[in-house]
């Protein structure tokens, strides 16, 4: 099952994610004896791109697409897809992975490309049609871009999502906005006190400002913050309140953090690392589990909230803030 969802995602990826060819970005050449020449820098490319994208550098998998693509897809809502793929491929960033470039084709201002990738020993590849890698790249500015004709970059599909599009921070409905404790961030409710969302109930434990030291301590394969940022460590409890047979699940991915600076830290881009400590679990109505929650965010930053919110939810009225403070 794992091997499918990887394969998928990667698919997705390199689909529902990308821009439309070259319209309003950089020069494009369309050359098709200037594009064959190129076809080392293009395997070579490709290769980057599946790595970075294994590693989770959301900022260097971003660059790898088209300035047209990132015209209709910003880098926020980008993130959220990103966030969305991690939830079923998990952190594949120890993992040795190769990647095996099978075919190469150009035609007219476009390369094709697809490949095989190795996940310590675990082949994803063009079997049914999942995990192909034959969406068009294009030569911008000197540089190979991933590049395809979807006209909605930032649409996983009816499939997936149904007809709604990610988009990350933006409220269109302020006259509708929820009120009451802990639905505001004015309204946080404080540490020890819980709030309920999609018949999860959670309550902040305890919060460490400064855990560098003992997340370090817990973990061996986190490293420290970079200078001049810190780790915030939030250890919560979650409770299945609702009733029936249905479960609910709770992961890192269900909260961000924000602060003085009015910024929004996401759990996949700003989290501690491989901080492996992290709440993760699937509960019946009764059920309970504990773990952390870890945030890097600049040292100067004050007023920390946590945001909960399900990660499949795309209703603003299931946030709720906890106050950390």
């Amino acid at each position: 099952m794992r091997l499918v969802v990887l394969a998928t995602v990667l698919a997705l990826t390199f689909t529902a994610c990308l821009g439309d060819g070259g319209s309003d970005g950089g020069v494009v050449v369309n050359d098709r004896a200037e594009l064959e020449r190129r076809d080392a820098d293009l395997r070579r490319t490709f290769e980057d791109a599946i790595e970075t994208f294994l590693d989770g550098d959301v900022e260097g998998f971003y660059e790898h697409f088209s300035s047209d693509f990132q015209s209709r897809c910003e880098r926020n809502d980008f993130r959220a897809i990103l966030a969305f793929a991690t939830v079923f491929i998990g952190d594949l960033s120890d993992r040795d992975a190769t990647v095996d470039i099978t075919d190469v084709r150009f035609e007219d201002d476009r390369a094709f490309v697809q490949a095989k990738i190795d996940v310590e020993g675990t082949e994803f590849d063009d079997a049914e049609g999942e995990g192909s890698f034959s969406d068009f790249w294009v030569l911008e500015d000197g540089e190979w871009k991933a590049d395809t004709d979807e006209e909605d970059p930032c649409d996983l599909g009816d499939g997936l999502f149904g007809e709604a599009t990610i988009t990350a921070g933006t409220d269109d409905d302020d006259d509708d906005a929820p009120s009451g404790p802990g639905r505001s961030r004015g309204e946080a409710v404080a540490i020890g006190e819980s709030v309920i969302t999609n018949d999860l109930q959670l309550t902040v434990l305890n919060v460490n400002p400064d855990a560098a030291a003992e997340v370090i301590a817990e973990d061996d394969f986190v490293a420290p913050p970079s200078a001049g940022n810190r780790y915030v460590l939030i250890r919560l409890r979650a409770e299945h309140a609702g009733e029936g047979e249905e479960t609910r699940s709770v992961s890192g991915s269900d909260f961000s953090l924000t602060g003085s600076r009015d910024l929004v830290y996401d759990n996949f881009e700003h989290g501690c690392g491989f901080y492996s400590g992290e709440i993760n679990g699937e509960m019946f109505p009764g059920g309970s589990l504990e773990g952390a929650v870890c945030f890097e965010v600049p040292a100067d930053e004050t007023n920390l909230i946590l945001i909960a919110a399900p990660f499949f939810s795309f209703d603003d009225g299931d946030k709720r803030f906890l106050a950390l403070e």
